[in-house]
């Protein structure tokens, strides 16, 4: 079968197994948005552009959810050229949706349970997601991929593991909002460390800046200028874009880290307000995994700040903040895509 025949591109590259690059078709039908105050959906406010495969909500204010809803289409050709014959008929297949935004570090897998679909084979599913306002900045892109869902060892032409990608199309991007010309909140800047007094020595890779607290900043240290390059890699398939997340899940854990002790010591116990709109944000974020048992957000900032100025329970909040952000990083299942991209492959 040619890839003309199967009009998407059957690539090798970063994969030891068949893989059909540009074959599904994913639609965004449409966006709704909500939050706490009046929010103007008028037509002109959310902006879906089909040719573009972008949607809008830039003229959106003050909105903290979006919810997606769309369609993607599996076709024949997809099963025929990814699967072993026998597993054509009932497929071990599942969709996921991986949603990133560089600024933000936001790297996350939304599941079947998730979309709220079952794909069991051909056909055309709809699906519902939501983002989330406080992860969002700048722009936000959206791709499906279609995976295995169980291993196979019958035929080596084709995917073995489980987790294994299958195929894919080209991204969606949701434009959240104008791009700070300086670079936005964790948006990393790249400066060479041996240069400024302030900085860490040479051989650290990252530093969050904290000069102005309002606005942290990222940095990457220019003086590794490889990692670097692969940090800025904005491929989606291959070695470097695997090793890329892998990169950034490493930074991510300490920098989540910084930002939610910070914000914690800043947070008044009495009130519950955070000094700074950021910390809001980054503690709503991790809020269902940090205290699962209390629901009120205000709530939930004064036991923050309470732990965090108690000597007694400042190591538990530690142990709270290390687990909550290993949960949103998933750094296993990480390990498990970069080893799949043929990184380790014999």
């Amino acid at each position: 079968m040619s890839s003309e025949e199967l009009r998407g591109r059957l690539v090798s590259e970063g994969f030891p197994h068949n893989y059909l690059d540009d074959a599904l078709e994913l639609e965004i039908d449409s966006l709704q948005v909500t939050g706490d105050h009046d929010i103007d959906e008028s037509a002109d406010s959310v902006q879906i552009v089909r040719s573009d495969r972008r949607i809008s909500v830039v003229s959106v204010p003050q909105w903290e959810e979006a919810e997606l809803r769309g369609t993607v289409v599996v076709p024949e050709k997809v099963l025929n050229g990814t699967l072993p014959h026998h597993e054509r008929e009932d497929p071990p297949i599942e969709l996921v949706i991986a949603v990133r935004c560089s600024q933000t570090i936001l790297r996350r897998r939304i599941s079947e349970a998730n979309l709220g679909i079952d794909v069991d084979g051909e056909g055309e599913y709809e699906f519902t997601f939501t983002i989330e306002r406080a992860e969002s900045r700048g722009d936000v892109e959206i791709e499906p991929f279609l995976v295995r869902s169980e291993h196979q060892s019958d035929d080596a032409d084709y995917a073995g593991r489980a987790g294994d990608r299958l195929a894919s199309t080209d991204s969606w991007t949701l434009e959240v909002d104008e791009t700070d010309d300086d670079g936005g909140f964790l948006h990393p800047r790249i400066e060479p460390f041996d240069r400024h007094d302030s900085f860490p020595d040479g051989e650290h890779l990252h530093y969050l800046h904290f000069e102005d607290p309002s606005t942290p900043k990222l940095y990457l240290n220019a003086n590794h200028g490889r990692l670097v390059d692969v940090l800025q890699n904005e491929g989606t398939r291959g070695a470097d874009p695997r090793f890329r997340d892998v990169l950034y899940d490493y930074i991510e854990q300490s920098i989540w880290q910084q930002l939610l002790l910070r914000a914690a010591n800043d947070i008044d116990e009495e009130t519950g307000e955070a000094r700074y709109p950021w910390q809001e944000e980054v503690v709503e974020l991790f809020d269902d995994d940090l205290y699962p048992d209390i629901d009120e957000t205000d709530e939930l900032r004064r036991k923050i700040a309470a732990d965090a100025n108690s000597g007694e329970d400042l190591d538990v909040l530690v142990r709270r903040v290390d687990l909550a952000i290993q949960r949103r990083i998933d750094h296993p299942q990480r390990a498990v895509d970069l080893f799949q991209e043929g990184l380790h492959n014999d």
